[in-house]
C-alpha cells in the first residue's frame, strides 16, 4: 500500500501552507515548530530558508527546530554566526542555548572558548552573557534540575559564576587539543 498516511498528508499540507508568501511571523513560527516537533524531514530545506528571514523570532525558531528536533549538528556554525552577528538579541540568546545543547556534556573546548569570550565581553548584553554562561555549564556537565531554570537569565542574576574557569576556557586556540 503506497497511499500516504493521514499524518503524512497533514504534514505535507502544513509544509505547503508554510511555503506561501506573506504569512505573518506568528503563523510562520507556529508552522516551523509544528513541522519540527513532528520531525517531518521534507520540511528541512524550507525551514533552513527561514534562517535568513527578516523577523528575528522566525530566524530563532528555525534554528531551534533544526537543532533541537531534527538534531542537525551541522548547524553548529549557523548557531555560532547567530550568536556573534545576528542584529537582534533573541536569536543570539537562542543560539547560545543551542550551542550548549549541541555540545552538552562534551567539554568541547572550541565551543567553550566561543561562549567564554561572549561571557567575558563587558560590552555584551547581560542576557546574552548569561545565556552563554549557562550554555558553558551545559557543555561541562548538564544538570536537568538546574539548567532549565537558568535559561534567559542575566549574568548578574547567576550567583555562582566560575570566573577562573571562564577565563581558562577563553584562552583555547584551535591548535590545542
Amino acid at each position: 500500500d503506497d497511499a500516504p498516511r493521514p499524518r503524512e498528508e497533514r504534514m505535507a499540507a502544513d509544509l505547503h501552507a508554510l511555503q506561501q508568501p506573506g504569512l505573518p511571523p506568528g503563523v510562520q513560527v507556529a508552522g516551523i515548530f509544528s513541522l519540527g516537533k513532528n520531525r517531518y524531514a521534507p520540511a528541512i530545506p524550507t525551514i533552513e530558508g527561514f534562517l535568513q528571514d527578516a523577523d528575528p523570532t522566525v530566524r530563532a525558531e528555525a534554528l531551534k527546530v533544526l537543532i533541537r528536533y531534527y538534531k542537525l549538528d551541522r548547524h553548529w556554525e549557523t548557531a555560532r554566526q547567530f550568536l556573534l552577528y545576528d542584529p537582534s538579541n533573541w536569536p543570539r540568546i537562542i543560539a547560545a542555548e543551542l550551542l550548549g545543547e549541541i555540545r552538552r556534556d562534551t567539554n568541547d573546548p572550541q565551543t567553550l572558548a566561543l561562549l567564554a569570550n561572549v561571557v567575558l565581553n563587558a560590552e555584551e548584553e547581560p542576557l546574552i552573557r548569561g545565556g552563554a554562561y549557562t550554555a558553558m555549564e551545559m557543555i561541562r556537565h548538564y544538570d536537568r534540575r538546574i539548567h532549565p531554570l537558568r535559561v534567559a537569565k542575566h549574568l548578574e542574576d547567576i550567583p555562582d559564576v566560575d570566573w577562573p574557569w571562564v577565563k581558562q576556557c577563553a584562552t583555547w586556540t584551535p591548535n590545542q587539543p
